[in-house]
């Protein structure tokens, strides 16, 4: 048995993609009625707090989508290097991750970062993946798959957006924390940016290390 499925009715506010799925599920029978339920997101399993003497970031750096989405590689550097310089108490390892196409952004990322760090880009299953997110106190990444994949884990998320709007694909939850420069041609859903980066070049890498420490400190 072959049917479509009608779109939800038309609304003049933006709403998340999540709220599209869920219709989806509704319309096939699915029970929706406990919406807050279904979004609820379990803590991580690597709770911040407490003993900070060693931290393991998970960072993103790829993009599947395109360039428009990807934060500029020496941006993310010199952000992780900045946050253990200024906090040289505690130890941060760093994982980068991606897809086995994104293998050598992580290996440009990790040849911009002090040790420890490890380009697991390329290296992992699914099933991986989530295992090794799962050990992460917290990751950086752009809007990817798998920044919705460390949310669902419960992993507290600081999530850069260039082309794509936040409204529409942040990560579900109160615990993340969504880095966003809004410009004129915002939000234009391209995969190359046709002018100048703009969006994303704003996006000075001080912004991303106080985002982090936001989440060292919660």
């Amino acid at each position: 048995l072959k049917f479509a499925v009608p779109e939800p009715p038309a609304r003049t506010e933006n709403k998340h993609h999540v709220h599209r799925y869920l219709h989806l599920v509704k319309e096939i029978g699915g029970d929706i009625r406990d919406v807050d339920s279904l979004l609820q997101i379990p803590p991580a399993p690597t709770p911040l707090g407490g003993d900070q003497s060693e931290i393991h970031i998970g960072v993103c750096p790829g993009a599947e989508y395109g360039n428009a989405k990807r934060y500029p590689i020496e941006r993310y550097a010199a952000a992780l290097e900045s946050l253990r310089e200024r906090n040289p108490q505690t130890k941060f390892r760093i994982s980068i991750f991606g897809s086995p196409a994104e293998e050598g952004i992580g290996e440009e990322l990790a040849s911009r970062l002090s040790e420890p760090r490890d380009n697991r880009a390329g290296k992992t299953t699914v099933a991986d993946l989530v295992d090794e997110l799962r050990t992460c106190h917290f990751v950086v990444t752009n809007d990817t798959g798998t920044m919705h994949l460390s949310a669902a884990l419960g992993v507290p998320t600081v999530a850069i957006f260039g082309s794509t709007e936040p409204e529409l694909t942040s990560p579900i939850g109160d615990v993340h924390r969504v880095i966003r420069h809004k410009v004129d041609c915002s939000p234009c859903f391209k995969r190359e940016c046709p002018i100048d980066y703009r969006c994303m070049l704003r996006i000075e890498p001080e912004v991303v290390v106080a985002e982090m420490e936001a989440l060292l400190k919660s």
